[in-house]
Parts: structure tokens; C-alpha cells; sequence
């Protein structure tokens, strides 16, 4: 599926939760949204199914449910390996330093009645939740080959304020990649253990 172009989320009589992942638009890039998804996420919303939102998929219930999404301001781009600080929520599912891969030049604003989850160095927003909808603004899913591909396919990214030197991507893709990964292989099971 691919919201930006209008496709629908497959059909299912009663999903019991949502995955949305990224994608390289946002979710404000279509004058009605991202449509039958962001349909979708407020269905999932209303009946209290849990839901897991990643970089566009976190922007879409970001849009979707009050927040504001756009550009960073002055041209900032959160690129590279960040840590965050968890947030004093109960039930975070952020551990506190977890180190994540951004390759983000939007950012949101979350809805009001959403609940931050963790804080960024660079960036005050990567993960909220608001009730059974986690949005996470970050990419856990990336692989090496994925970074190379974004390193040449953006090489403007590489001259913004806020990015990480490539020999510091490198370095800290390597020390951290592994315990991403286990965080994100273990995120679905304890998050959909809400329906």
C-alpha cells in the first residue's frame, strides 16, 4: 500500500492491530491527507485497536488526529544515530538511551492530547502515543544497504545543520544497529498485546 498515492489498506473484517510504515513523502504531501489510510487509522483509533506508526506512518496519525506535520525549521534534517531520553510515561515502550537511525527533514507537532514518549537531542518529537496509536519518528527498520542508498540518493542531506558526519554514521550504525533491531522484533508483540 502506498498512502501517498491514495491506495487503500487491504481489507480485513476486524484487524486486530495496524502496522503503517514509511515511505519518502509526508503525510501533509496530498491536499486531502493520505485518504483511505489515515480512514483506516481513525476506524482503528475509535475502536481502540492498537497501532504502530513509523516516519510516514507516525505523521499520518500525527495529521490525522490534530497534530502538525511539515519541514524542520532552517533546513535541519535529524540524520544519523541519535539517543533518546524516555519520557516519565508509564508503560513506555522507549527505553531510556535507546539509539535510533533518523533520516528525517519533517517533523510533527503531536496531537494535544497526545503523550510524548521520548526526547531527541536534536529533535523534540520522535515518538508519541495517543491512546492505542504509538507513532515513532525515526527509522528502526533501516538496514545498512537502506543508509547507503538514502547517503547517495540525498546528498544535500549531508550539508544541513543537525546531521551526523558519515564516518559517525558509520561508526554508530555499527554499535547500534543490533539492539535497534531487537527492540523493534520485540515492539509488535508487546504493543498488539493491548487488543
Amino acid at each position: 500500500m502506498r498512502p501517498a498515492r491514495g491506495e487503500a489498506p487491504p481489507e480485513a473484517e476486524a484487524p486486530d492491530g495496524l502496522l503503517v510504515m514509511g515511505g519518502g513523502d509526508m503525510a501533509t504531501d496530498r491536499p486531502d491527507g493520505m485518504g483511505p489510510a489515515q480512514t483506516r487509522q481513525r476506524a482503528m483509533q475509535d475502536a481502540g485497536k492498537p497501532q504502530i506508526g513509523v516516519r510516514l506512518g507516525a505523521q499520518m496519525p500525527a495529521d490525522a488526529f490534530g497534530g502538525a506535520v511539515g519541514p524542520r525549521p532552517e533546513g535541519r534534517v535529524a540524520f544519523g544515530c541519535l539517543p533518546l531520553r524516555a519520557a516519565d510515561a508509564p508503560d513506555n515502550p522507549i527505553p531510556d538511551g535507546l539509539t535510533v537511525l533518523s533520516g528525517n527533514a519533517p517533523g510533527f507537532a503531536p496531537p494535544r492530547e497526545a503523550e510524548r514518549l521520548a526526547l531527541g537531542e536534536t529533535w523534540t518529537e520522535p515518538a508519541f502515543r495517543i491512546g492505542p496509536a504509538l507513532a515513532l519518528q525515526f527509522h528502526p527498520k533501516v538496514t545498512r544497504p537502506i543508509l547507503d542508498a538514502w547517503r547517495r540518493g540525498f546528498p544535500r542531506n549531508h550539508a544541513r545543520p543537525d546531521r551526523r558526519p558519515k564516518a559517525e554514521q558509520d561508526a554508530d550504525f555499527a554499535v547500534h544497529d543490533a539492539a535497534l533491531e531487537a527492540w523493534l522484533r520485540s515492539l509488535p508483540d508487546r504493543w498488539f498485546a493491548l487488543a
